[in-house]
């Protein structure tokens, strides 16, 4: 063998090594074309806020995460909605994708989250696991899921607790650019702390879709093409009590609430209790309201099987009124 030859050889020896060496510098650009794609998709998605009225606000965007995934970092990103009725607040946010996609962004915090609503006040959030996902889906054009484990938020200004142990929630059109949205979710040993007084709302899942979401603007055209909020399936453990509800609900002519749900209520007094504990019903009503439903459960033999009846401004199970109804404007 000429010693030419072996020189050749030698050569191709470093070939896979140059190989190597430029696809790793491709992919390098590409996460950094990657990054720079999701911060001006961060600032543009901010300057449109800030057009309708949103206030968004953060310091710095930072990017980490080379080779295995990219991942952009908002420090300290802040919204506040015209007029202040709704802010929120956390140190920093996170979005994860892949470099060559993304057609699939994960957001997640892991600092504390601070929120002010308007008639509620301000909770602050600690979760060990807090993100949600938005994706682009050829079959129903995009899909929002979120996670939320081990969730506790704290009301300061009187010291009201609530912790979460899971929820899961999904969101996504029937079908590509169709007008029916269709809501998923899974929530489990939800809890409110007061003091010494503690509500255990236990479990709950569903099934919900909102039909006609492209003409919700004008709710008599909602109404007339047969706009619906359709609940295939809503179950939930309160306290000692089990529900179960199926049906829909559409608008009447002055926009409240219409319509019939099927419904199982087992133990309906626990409840009821727990809806006083939550401030949705003066003691007094409370009081009346669990006596009659108690009475009607104790005539089906333990649990009451009646349709919730919605009209009038009103709902109402078993003759019994259990609610006033709002009106839409």
């Amino acid at each position: 063998m000429t010693e030419a030859t072996k020189k050749l050889r030698r050569r191709w020896l470093y070939v896979p090594y140059a190989v190597a060496g430029i696809i790793v510098i491709a992919y390098y650009f590409l996460w950094q074309a990657g990054a720079s794609e999701m911060k001006k998709a961060i600032g543009n998605w901010a300057a449109d806020q800030r057009e309708i009225g949103i206030d968004v606000q953060y310091d710095a965007l930072k990017s980490d995460g080379f080779p295995f995934f990219l991942r952009v970092h908002v420090e300290n990103p802040k919204i506040i909605t015209q007029g202040g009725e709704i802010s929120w607040y956390t140190e920093r946010l996170s979005l994860d994708a892949l470099p060559y996609d993304l057609n699939k962004l994960i957001f997640s915090s892991r600092t504390e989250q601070v929120t002010f609503i308007d008639g509620f006040g301000e909770w602050r959030t600690t979760a060990e696991d807090f993100r949600f996902s938005i994706v682009n889906d050829k079959d129903h054009g995009w899909k929002f899921a979120a996670t939320i484990n081990s969730l506790r938020a704290n009301r300061p200004q009187d010291n009201q607790t609530v912790e979460l142990e899971t929820l899961l929630l999904g969101l996504m059109p029937e079908t590509e650019g169709g007008s029916t949205l269709v809501l998923s979710m899974k929530l489990e040993e939800l809890t409110k702390l007061h003091g010494q007084e503690r509500i255990d709302l236990a479990n709950m899942r569903a099934l919900i879709a909102l039909t006609q979401t492209d003409l919700l603007d004008d709710q008599a055209l909602w109404r007339e093409n047969g706009g619906a909020l359709v609940i295939s399936g809503l179950e939930a453990q309160i306290e000692q009590s089990k529900l179960a509800v199926a049906g829909q609900i559409t608008l009447d002519e002055n926009n409240a609430p219409a319509g019939q749900l099927n419904t199982e209520i087992t133990a309906p007094a626990a409840m009821i209790k727990a809806i006083e504990k939550l401030d949705f019903l003066s003691k007094d009503d409370a009081e009346q309201l669990s006596a009659s439903l108690t009475l009607a459960a104790i005539a089906g033999g333990g649990k009451i099987s009646s349709p919730i009846e919605l009209e009038n401004g009103a709902a109402s199970i078993a003759g019994t009124k259990i609610a006033d109804l709002p009106r839409f404007k």
